[in-house]
């Protein structure tokens, strides 16, 4: 019988805590009021990115089953109880410095490998409302795998040289044969939720198998055979041809889970919660910077940074992006919010705000996306670029004056030539070496190295006219005699 047919006190411990999980994750938004991001450009490969989730009391929101489940639930002190919370949704790409905190106390997160679980019981748990059985009994392994295992730490990924690394020099052909077999059904799952990419373990389970080895290790299970490992993935394939064939409300957030599972992890913390009362869950982490547009092969852009973020996890969400840098800004009418394929929108948000330094979205629609792709380009502002024009000019400026003096056959005094390099120079070079922080070095580094050029070409000019013997002293010191007079006060000095 389904865990959910029955009474909450007849439940085992850990369904039970599965059955709130559930209930959670499928009705983001009539638990979480508001969920409001900020987002910091700091440098130039990492962001710094703040959620606060404002969550209402869990006993007051309109959730029949989950009031049934919270009702006997056992509490640990007065109307607390100890769940396993989803606190956000977050990529598969490296992060630093993660911290999460549920009502003002630091929470223990459940570890990726746990969370793979929970997130692998859930899908089963929609494949059963949709009413399609796994035909396997080892199906859920390599969900859990899939769903738990990491994005490539490379760009140009090469998956033939990571089986051999992981499996040795055969690399499972049993299992890549069997991909062959199912890869246009799982990318055609895949790709109607989600960008196409080699990355994603959802879109090729071969990413994932690694992982498998280390799921079956955990659950001490026997090891899986080449063949075996193809059957899975045989498996999985007819999974979701199954799927898609059925016609039920359901279908497609079972799809929809299985593609966004393969690039994003639920972060799950097994915490104590209180019942009766609003609180705020509130995470922080580095995130990696991607200056690549989504489904556009991988090339960097200089200026363009595109950010995923989750948009319909709560019953409005609020997305503010800004620069920290003093020399950095947002250049206003690029700045622009798209689809998770990297599509129009589905929706008008209801409110967009664009400045030099600030770029905010909010809605609360019902029907919006449920992730998005933001857009913000960046420049420097007119200060610095007035700074670098004003000593550009300066330096080209010196080395006309030069190249006029060669031409006319005129010499330089020292003087001279330390008036035109000495004060370029030394302002060149400090906009060459200092600079606010690695973004705006990043914005700035065609100017820098234009101004390098100039400052290389003053130089060797300099050397050039001394070497041949253009600066020259041209003033001779003076022959000064002086004629004494019988007074001592009266000087009379001839300059000869």
């Amino acid at each position: 019988m389904n865990p959910r047919d029955l009474p909450p006190f007849k439940v085992s411990l850990e369904n039970w805590l599965d059955e709130i999980a559930f209930e959670l994750l499928k009705n983001l938004p009539k638990w979480r009021l508001r969920a409001i991001e900020r987002i910091e450009l700091s440098s130039e490969r990492w962001s710094i990115r703040t959620r606060e989730i404002h969550v209402e009391s869990l006993v007051k929101a309109d959730l029949p089953y989950l009031q049934t489940l919270l009702r006997d639930f056992p509490r640990e002190c007065d109307q607390r109880v100890r769940i396993f919370l989803p606190v956000t949704r977050m990529s598969k790409h490296p992060l630093l410095d993660f911290h999460v905190t549920v009502d003002d106390q630091e929470v223990f997160r459940l570890s990726r490998q746990e969370g793979a679980r929970v997130q692998a019981r859930y899908f089963k748990r929609l494949a059963d409302d949709a009413g399609v059985a796994f035909g396997s009994q080892d199906l859920p392994c390599i969900l859990t795998a899939i769903f738990g295992s990491t994005a490539p730490s490379v760009r140009k990924f090469n998956l033939d040289k990571y089986l051999q690394k992981e499996f040795g020099p055969e690399g499972l052909p049993c299992s890549k044969q069997a991909f062959k077999g199912v890869e246009s059904e799982i990318r055609r799952v895949t790709g109607e939720w989600v960008l196409s990419e080699t990355g994603s373990s959802a879109e090729n389970p071969l990413l994932s198998l690694a992982q498998l080895v280390r799921v079956l290790r955990d659950e001490h299970k026997s090891p899986m055979s080449d063949s075996s490992m193809a059957a899975l993935i045989h498996d999985l394939g007819y999974f979701l041809r199954k799927v898609s064939a059925i016609e039920s409300p359901q279908r497609d957030a079972l799809l929809r889970t299985y593609a966004e599972y393969g690039w994003y992890w639920e972060a799950f913390a097994y915490c104590s919660v209180p019942l009766d009362r609003p609180f705020m869950i509130k995470v922080t982490a580095k995130r990696e910077i991607h200056f690549s547009e989504p489904g556009g092969g991988g090339r960097d852009s200089r200026s363009e940074v595109w950010t995923r973020v989750a948009f319909l996890d709560a019953n409005s969400n609020h997305v503010n992006i800004r620069v920290p840098d003093i020399n950095v800004e947002l250049k206003e009418k690029a700045c622009e919010v798209r689809g998770p394929k990297n599509t129009e929108l589905n929706f008008i948000p209801d409110r967009q705000d664009r400045t030099s330094d600030l770029y905010s979205i909010y809605s609360d629609k019902s029907e919006r996306d449920d992730l998005l792709c933001v857009k913000t380009r960046l420049k420097l502002t007119f200060l610095i670029w007035l700074v670098y024009g004003i000593v550009f000019s300066a330096s080209v400026l010196a080395i006309g004056v030069g190249v006029w003096g060669a031409v006319a056959g005129r010499s330089f005094s020292p003087a001279v030539l330390a008036l035109l390099l000495a004060p370029t120079t030394f302002v060149a070079a400090l906009l060459l070496v200092r600079e606010s922080s690695p973004l705006s070095a990043k914005l700035s580094k065609r100017p820098r190295v234009l101004l390098g050029v100039v400052l290389i070409v003053l130089w060797s000019g300099a050397v050039t006219l001394f070497a041949c013997g253009k600066v020259t002293n041209r003033n001779p010191p003076s022959q000064v005699t002086c004629k004494i007079t019988d007074k001592i006060t009266n000087v009379r000095c001839t300059v000869r």
